[in-house]
């Protein structure tokens, strides 16, 4: 496994700026960075700048820093979704960010609640064929109030969109919600579909990251919240580190 943080940890630790948050991670010892778009100063989805793109991909190459993952604000309305994703999609590929991370968007009840959920699937397997020919791969979280609340809701999702590069991110909610066994059940079900974990705590779940471990999973575990100090963070990485 490979570990990476949230910037809005490294912005909470004294970032500017998105090279200050390249350089912390580096000095931390984490693999990855997953940029968190969200009420963030550090950079903006709305203003990007392409120009500065390659500046910031080769920046994290001689850093040896991925930038690993985009997370984009959830959508607002119903209908959102697909346009947020569309953009993402070219700021992602201008990073050489294999993976854009979001949440699916608020229930409407006035639409419908079977109608909207087609029309996000229907969305989704867009956007996905589109993410397709910039080499890119989209994964769904659970989120309350979300279309997609529940990890069963998003493992259906995932079933549903049926894209080979459109996958699916456990979250620390999502494994406290349910029981352990359940949830190891469903890691083995989706297999290499699992594309990110999320942890919101230093100290993950050990018999979650246990059987990460035994699997050989090799993706990112990511800390997006929930630290207070650079040591909290040190301690993450190794307790990703394989024994």
């Amino acid at each position: 496994m490979k570990a990476s943080c949230s910037t809005k940890i490294l912005e909470s630790l004294g970032s500017k700026n998105i090279f200050d948050a390249i350089n912390l991670a580096a000095e931390l010892g984490l693999a990855g960075i997953n940029i968190d778009t969200e009420n963030s100063a550090l950079i903006s989805i709305d203003n990007f700048s392409f120009l500065k793109s390659s500046e910031i991909a080769r920046h994290a190459i001689t850093r040896e820093i991925e930038i690993q993952s985009l997370t984009v604000a959830p959508a607002k309305a119903a209908g959102e979704e697909i346009n947020r994703l569309n953009k993402l999609v070219s700021v992602a590929h201008s990073l050489s960010c294999p993976l854009i991370v979001f949440r699916t968007e608020p229930v409407d009840e006035k639409f419908g609640i079977i109608k909207q959920y087609n029309q996000v699937t229907k969305n989704l397997k867009t956007a996905a064929k589109l993410a397709a020919d910039f080499d890119v791969c989209l994964a769904v979280e659970p989120a309350r109030g979300s279309i997609a609340d529940t990890f069963e809701k998003v493992l259906q999702l995932f079933v549903d969109v049926n894209e080979y590069n459109f996958g699916v991110v456990l979250n620390s909610p999502a494994i406290s919600a349910v029981e352990e066994k359940d949830i190891i059940r469903d890691i083995e079900l989706i297999g290499e579909s699992l594309l990110l974990v999320k942890f919101s705590d230093a100290k993950p779940n050990v018999n979650i990251l246990n059987y990460l471990k035994k699997q050989n999973f090799d993706n990112y575990i990511c800390l997006s919240n929930g630290v207070n100090s650079k040591e909290e963070i040190i301690s993450f990485i190794n307790s990703a580190i394989v024994k």
